[in-house]
């Protein structure tokens, strides 16, 4: 769930709906800030104006949204709700004209690599994202921040120095961002366009 006090992009909707859509669904509440504060829509014409252009100019394919106006506190909102879509993955554009997949891990619409999603790139590549190891290990990233070689060997029961070698070969295979953090290496996912 996602609250906005208003639909300021229509550029951040259309990413906030899509990554919705590719991941397993949501809600977003327009008219109610961060902390939870009910502070309701202006106008509910501008804001299904700014929705309808995000939903059929910036979104491809087309995805379909429920839309509730409700009144919370004699306060008007809109609920949104996006179901996991049947049809992912969906793109969003971006300013600049560019087709970007986003999908939703936590609270956040991250973009995701398109080697991650077709596995694109060389055989080895493709294999190595094939992998059971590997496959483990994004979903645990999709969940968490990061992971560190001790927690990976445990998660996959191998040792910790084969694991570090495994983290190490998704960076350098840009898969993976590592992270120098006092002496500790961690590894994240690498969100790139």
């Amino acid at each position: 769930m996602e609250f906005k006090r208003t639909v300021d992009s229509t550029f951040k909707i259309a990413k906030t709906l899509v990554s919705f859509a590719n991941t397993s669904g949501g809600n977003l509440i327009i008219g109610i800030a961060d902390n939870g504060a009910i502070i309701g829509i202006e106008s509910e014409l501008n804001e299904l104006q700014k929705l309808e252009k995000a939903t059929r100019e910036l979104i491809e394919p087309l995805i379909l949204i429920s839309l509730k106006s409700e009144i919370l506190d004699g306060k008007r909102i809109l609920h949104i709700e996006v179901l996991e879509s049947a049809d992912k993955p969906h793109y969003a554009i971006n300013e600049r004209g560019e087709r970007i997949i986003y999908i939703r891990v936590k609270d956040k619409s991250l973009p995701i690599p398109r080697l991650l999603l077709y596995g694109e790139g060389d055989a080895e590549t493709e294999k190595l994202l094939g992998s059971k190891h590997v496959k483990t290990l994004i979903n645990y990233l999709k969940e968490t921040d990061f992971v560190t070689a001790k927690i990976f060997s445990k998660i996959i029961n191998i040792s910790e120095k084969r694991a570090e070698r495994m983290l190490q070969d998704l960076a350098t295979r840009q898969i993976l961002l590592k992270i120098n953090q006092n002496k500790h290496e961690i590894f994240s996912l690498k969100w790139a366009k």
